[in-house]
């Protein structure tokens, strides 16, 4: 009768595990796939580009603060005036790369709140190089979306002739109640063009994931 009981608990703990494995799995790609989609359908209408630089109160003039907000939309159509040329803005099918391994992210130097903190924190530490199945990733758009591989660049060439966007992800980091979840996204369409940002995401009512907000880390 023990052992009977024993082997009852033992499949018990078996399934229990591997359900709260799906449900990171599942939780894993749903926001990989918003993250995705929302990174390229906000390329369709302007390329990334990170919010503008925060202004305290009594560091700058008004004049100042006017200045830097100008140059800051200036930036904005500029980069949209390179894409219109390119002909990127066109809601047409994107050729992606989508890098195999998910991305490592060192120190940040970000100032958040202490939940938000302590995921960043979980995330510049990860050390296991995981990779992403992009088979996974649901999406409404029509791209075309495979591996990125070194062999699709030219040596001299700074542009990407083979493919639109190279993107990349990190890993998703989850708090232990998988009610919020950070995540690093990257996108660029030429060697020397890109940005990568960080988003901050919850879980509603409803189990679905969204982008509760984010922050630009690089651009060049």
């Amino acid at each position: 009768m023990k052992a009977k009981t024993y082997i009852i608990i033992l499949v018990f703990l078996t399934l229990l595990s591997c359900k709260k494995n799906n449900d990171k799995i599942k939780n894993n790609y749903h926001i990989i796939s918003l993250i995705y989609t929302n990174m390229l359908n906000q390329i369709d209408v302007l390329p990334p580009l990170p919010p503008p630089p925060p202004l305290i109160e009594g560091e700058y003039s008004q004049k100042q603060r006017d200045s830097i907000d100008l140059s800051y939309l200036r930036l904005r159509e500029k980069l949209t005036s390179e894409n219109l040329k390119k002909g990127l803005l066109k809601k047409e099918k994107k050729i992606i790369a989508i890098s195999k391994e998910f991305m490592q992210i060192g120190d940040t130097n970000l100032k958040l709140n202490d939940d938000d903190s302590n995921l960043l924190t979980k995330l510049e530490s990860v050390k296991k190089i995981k990779e992403i199945d992009i088979s996974k990733i649901k999406t409404n758009r029509k791209d075309s979306i495979f591996y990125f591989n070194k062999n699709l660049l030219t040596k001299d060439s700074k542009e990407f002739n083979t493919f639109d966007f190279l993107v990349s992800f990190s890993q998703v980091i989850f708090n232990e109640n998988y009610e919020r979840a950070i995540v690093v996204g990257a996108v660029s369409n030429s060697k020397l063009s890109g940005a990568s940002i960080i988003y901050f995401l919850k879980k509603t009512e409803n189990g679905c994931w969204i982008i509760e907000y984010e922050k630009g880390l690089s651009m060049s």
